[in-house]
């Protein structure tokens, strides 16, 4: 990869998409701008900043509601395209929900794959169909681009055995089914409330005042992490 190459890196949900598209520089991913595209099904309101929080676009589809992700994609891919300036891009990488047991790592993403990850969409409903028919938009938009897929899961491969498998009857156990780590809200048991509001604002503490344990939130760019990834698994793939 060259130095005039960048990467994107899309975070895709049911009715939003965050991204962020990172030029290569010597000490790993800069970003070069950021975003989000929300109300897919609705009023797409699509919003850009630079590195700075400069606002780059702020705009919306009044009457989008027939607008889907791969139609809503190209018009987000075009515009890109129109900032890259010399930089030339050269993979996209997805944040996927589930990889079950079988990918503890990001992989590059190919015929074979889709299938095997469409067969864990019964263990994450409510978000693999999503990450899924990004890659798949992304294909038809930009069918030569190499893809990464980078799993919520990996980050829990490595356990010990008996903590993936404690409680769980064997059945569950040879359906795929595995204890993972995924934080929760629902730890009252634990003595922790949270506080809705202060969630929703990105606060850097979201335990209620009533609340036996402290909550806090550290921050993290998700974005950034999947321009690490996506170096990392296509590192000798791409020209440099």
């Amino acid at each position: 990869m060259g130095d005039a190459s960048c990467l994107f890196a899309r975070n895709a949900g049911s009715s939003s998409i965050k991204f962020a598209l990172h030029a290569l520089a010597a000490d790993g991913p800069a970003r070069i701008c950021a975003g989000k595209l929300e109300g897919i099904g609705t009023a797409p309101h699509l919003s850009v900043r630079d590195a700075q929080g400069g606002v780059l676009i702020d705009r919306c589809w009044e009457d989008g509601a027939a607008l889907t992700h791969e139609m809503l994609l190209q018009d987000l891919l075009g515009w890109v395209r129109g900032r890259l300036g010399d930089h030339e891009l050269v993979a996209a990488g997805h944040r996927v929900v589930h990889g079950g047991a079988a990918f503890s790592r990001p992989v590059r993403i190919d015929d074979d794959l889709l299938p095997a990850l469409g067969a864990l969409v019964p263990l994450a409903p409510l978000h693999q169909p999503h990450n899924l028919a990004a890659i798949r938009a992304m294909k038809v938009v930009a069918p030569g681009l190499p893809q990464v897929a980078c799993f919520d899961t990996a980050f829990h491969h490595g356990r010990p055995d008996v903590a993936t498998r404690l409680a769980l009857p064997r059945a569950f156990h040879d359906r795929g089914i595995r204890r993972y780590g995924f934080l929760c809200a629902r730890l009252g048991w634990a003595g922790v409330a949270i506080d809705a509001d202060a969630n929703a604002a990105n606060a850097a503490a979201i335990g209620t005042i009533d609340s036996r344990v402290a909550v806090h939130v550290i921050p993290t760019d998700e974005e950034r992490m999947i321009a690490i990834h996506k170096i990392e698994t296509l590192d000798g793939a791409l020209a440099r």
